[in-house]
């Protein structure tokens, strides 16, 4: 019997009978949006179901889905996981990347991991037999689902999902979740923010990603409510459709980036307005927040009736399926100011009174059934406050590992604890994040965030903004470490007085001097398979260049 409380796919059958009907998805692709019902849902997927149960794949068998922003990529998650499949979504390819370094990194990852099989469209059946041919067992196109043939029955195994964390210097690693983490994260966050089956979700997230597939994907299937899913590209380029579609919707519940607010408060334009009365939650998740970004966004007067309480933080990552962390929606998130002594010394953290020093957002308490602690010396602490180091976490939602990957597993999961390699510190039982272990840089004793270096020389609006990266080289005998910023203009013959004052604006807010400083043309700077600059790689091409 089919446990709608111990498994995903039947979760959604039951939510699906209960609604029929009513609009599950509303779906953007490029300029056009179509609502599909729970049943035209679940329909879809019963054909799929059908399809993969003929396929020879044996349940717990993990299928690489690779589907653009489609009704398809939702039909087929659940159809797969019907037959008792593990479903792991795929970024498709886009006609900016280089299809030769899309193809080989799946290739690595497919190399290492032994996934076998991939479900995709007919137009990718060439490169796949071309990159990926030898590692598979299995190779599926929608073009072959036969969708006048359904198969209602629902075969229920462990770990439901893969979820692929975005790896910055390595691989990327697949994250098994077990159905049962998933519903425990499900329940205890929905609680926390008050979501149920009555709320309405918009996102503009890719499902390859954690914060789109558990918050706007998984979270809508298992609680039964609506989600509006527009097209990432389109959103990218007009940024602004998010808040037409909030309005459009009466959407109540958004998950961002921080760069989002940012990209969207630039795009905005005082001719138009928007209501978002609706709006009970916009919540910053991903990367380090800024209390700036809030500053800037409540500002925008085009923002018509968003309430104080709207802009929130969330701290989330794919090894506890998704949220670890959440402030509390019926107020502003609550911002300290750390000595600045303190916050680039050491380990200790003292709280300024007059709100002078760093500003730092806090990411809210632990949700029910998750616990958090510093790592002092190697081990998890909880209760400890006020002290800087690595965040490790526990709980009902945790991973089960990462798949095949034994070796990484036995680094990360430790005795119950997953070491996160994010940097922070608890005061007043919240947590505030402050940046990654491999993204702090020592200068001369100092304690520095590559990303604070970096939003700081994209805000003096002498390079491409967003296209800036900072990372640390040894330099000279004694072996230092010296800061080098890397930056993208359009008019790098400028290089000398962007160098200077970049200097001088890193000596003035860090109290450390710029070690090097490159300008190169656009589109030089070198990304990850998921879209960010990675400092690894652009610390390769610095060498490269000297």
């Amino acid at each position: 019997m089919c446990d709608r409380q111990n498994n995903i796919a039947c979760a959604f059958e039951h939510n699906s009978r209960l609604a029929d009907e009513k609009t599950f998805l509303r779906l953007t692709v490029g300029q056009s949006a179509r609502d599909y019902s729970f049943a035209d849902i679940r329909e879809s997927a019963f054909s799929y179901n059908a399809y993969f149960r003929k396929s020879g794949l044996k349940p717990g068998s993990v299928l690489a889905i690779i589907l653009t922003h489609s009704v398809d990529l939702y039909s087929a998650f659940l159809g797969s996981m019907m037959a008792g499949l593990t479903p792991t979504i795929m970024p498709f390819p886009t006609p900016k990347q280089d299809k030769e370094s899309y193809w080989a990194s799946h290739q690595k990852l497919f190399a290492v991991s032994g996934i076998g099989a991939i479900f995709t469209y007919r137009e990718n059946l060439e490169d796949i037999a071309q990159y990926l041919g030898e590692h598979l067992h299995f190779v599926g196109s929608k073009e072959a689902v036969d969708f006048t043939v359904k198969d209602e029955r629902i075969t229920h195994n462990e770990i439901a999902v893969l979820q692929h964390s975005s790896g910055t210097t390595a691989l990327k690693k697949g994250v098994m979740l077990s159905h049962e983490a998933i519903f425990n994260q499900v329940n205890s966050y929905s609680a926390k923010i008050g979501l149920n089956s009555d709320s309405k979700i918009v996102t503009w997230l890719p499902l390859y990603h954690d914060m789109g597939f558990i918050a706007c994907f998984l979270t809508p299937i298992v609680l039964g409510c609506e989600v509006a899913h527009l097209d990432a590209f389109i959103w990218s380029a007009k940024p602004t459709i998010l808040l037409d579609e909030i309005e459009r919707t009466s959407g109540e519940y958004i998950w961002l980036p921080n760069f989002a607010y940012n990209h969207i408060a630039n795009s905005v334009r005082s001719s138009k307005t928007w209501d978002l009365s609706s709006v009970k939650a916009i919540i910053n998740c991903s990367e380090p927040c800024k209390p700036e970004t809030f500053t800037a966004f409540k500002a925008l007067p085009q923002l018509i009736n968003l309430s104080e309480s709207a802009l929130q933080v969330c701290y989330a990552m794919a090894e506890n399926v998704f949220a670890v962390t959440q402030t509390d929606i019926t107020k502003a998130p609550q911002v300290v100011y750390v000595d600045e002594q303190t916050f680039r010394g050491g380990k200790a953290i003292n709280i300024s009174d007059d709100r002078t020093g760093v500003p730092v957002l806090s990411c809210g308490e632990v949700i029910e059934g998750t616990q958090i602690a510093i790592v002092l010396d190697g081990v998890p602490c909880p209760g400890v406050e006020l002290t800087l180091g690595e965040i490790a976490i526990s709980g009902a939602s945790l991973y089960s590992g990462y798949y095949k990957r034994p070796e990484i597993t036995a680094k990360k999961l430790i005795d119950g604890w997953h070491h996160s390699g994010d940097v922070g510190f608890i005061y007043n039982g919240e947590l505030f994040v402050t940046g990654r272990i491999d993204d702090l840089l020592i200068i001369r004793g100092k304690n520095i965030y590559a990303h604070e270096v970096e939003d700081l020389v994209n805000s003096l609006e002498m390079t491409i903004p967003g296209r800036a990266v900072a990372f640390s080289v040894f330099k000279g005998n004694k072996g230092e470490a010296a800061l080098v910023v890397m930056a993208e203009s359009d008019d790098i013959s400028a290089e000398k007085e962007v160098r200077l004052t970049i200097r001088r604006a890193i000596e003035a807010n860090f109290g450390v001097s710029l070690g090097d400083f490159k300008l190169l043309p656009p589109k030089s700077l070198r990304k990850t398979t998921s879209g960010k600059l990675s400092r690894s790689e652009n610390s390769r091409l610095y060498l490269e260049l000297i």
